[in-house]
């Protein structure tokens, strides 16, 4: 079996290579640089959830607890967002909207980046009523979710507010993750890593040659099977990976994803201008946009760190969390 400790250690791990995976997303390079990992990133954090996922007490106490840990973090991050816009928008003098972005932001429909936070919010919700019903028969409660998103993909194709129509695949791939905890005894070895790395590179490459982007954000899917399969075998993959890696850095960016996540977009924005701004061709060739991309993600770890030691010690209920409860 394995211990709480050890449970909560290769969780981090994988949280830890995932955000890193997002900030380098976010970096602005060409797909074809970021596509492997862009096939599965995000399905790791949401199969993450559903690792950790417990339902205790009645659904009002549970509502009210993912208001604070989810929704109030996003409002935290958006009116920073909205108020770096603002500020931007003085400085540089282009025309902006204030009320539209706040309203944007209101009803998040694949508005930016912060679009995971809102969505884990609704799968959070759906994951609350599907143990109700399905009685944790999490791999059935999987397929049923899947279909559904699936046969909402391919009927009505419309995105909605709140990203609930991506929530419907987030919370299939939740009761994944339930169902692979609840197995515990789980061999790792290298074989399967290079298995598993090597089935999702080679879905997500045919993807990317002939079907096109895999991007929930954009609501673009390229071809499903691939698609699945790759976000499946890269989140496994990530996994096995986290269960043999030891790694305390990695193990802090998981265990402070929430922050990463909510406030690398302006810093890795603010690196960019600078290079621009000191005459640097970041887009000069292909190892030159990855260099460049690499500094930004260092660089945005290193602002970070004092600012996520801030938050925590001196408003942590932005991050969802209270004085005499940190962890």
């Amino acid at each position: 079996m394995i211990s709480e400790k050890k449970r909560i250690d290769w969780i981090d791990n994988a949280k830890g290579i995932g955000i890193l995976f997002v900030m380098l997303g976010h970096c602005y390079l060409k797909y074809e640089y970021v596509f492997w990992f862009a096939s599965f990133h995000m399905t790791l954090f949401f199969f993450c959830s559903g690792v950790t996922y417990k339902r205790k007490g009645s659904y009002y106490h549970f509502f009210i607890h993912k208001i604070k840990t989810i929704i109030v973090p996003y409002c935290f991050f958006a009116s920073i967002l909205v108020l770096y816009s603002w500020v931007m928008s003085i400085r540089h003098q282009y025309d902006y909207d204030i009320v539209e972005d706040i309203l944007n932001q209101c009803q998040q429909k694949r508005y930016n980046y912060l679009w995971f936070l809102v969505c884990l919010f609704v799968a959070m919700q759906l994951m609350y009523f599907t143990e109700m019903v399905a009685k944790e028969r999490w791999f059935y409660a999987h397929l049923t979710w899947m279909s559904v998103f699936i046969m909402y993909r391919i009927i009505i194709n419309r995105d909605l507010i709140w990203n609930v129509d991506l929530a419907f695949g987030a919370v299939s791939i939740m009761c994944l993750g339930k169902e692979y905890f609840s197995k515990r005894n789980r061999t790792i070895s290298i074989i399967k890593i290079i298995t598993l790395g090597g089935i999702s590179i080679i879905c997500s490459t045919v993807n990317c040659l002939y079907y096109g982007m895999f991007d929930l954000f954009k609501s673009e899917f390229a071809n499903p099977f691939f698609s699945i399969v790759a976000a499946l075998t890269g989140t496994f993959c990530i996994i096995q990976i986290s269960k043999k890696i030891n790694n305390r850095f990695v193990c802090y960016l998981g265990k402070n994803s929430l922050l990463f996540y909510g406030l690398h977009r302006i810093i890795i924005d603010l690196t960019i201008a600078v290079y621009h701004k000191i005459g640097f061709d970041i887009g000069a060739n292909g190892i030159t946009q990855i260099c460049f991309a690499i500094l930004s993600v260092v660089v945005t770890i290193i602002v970070l760190i004092p600012c996520n030691w801030w938050v925590k010690k001196y408003i942590p209920w932005a991050l969802g969390k209270c004085k005499n409860n940190k962890k």
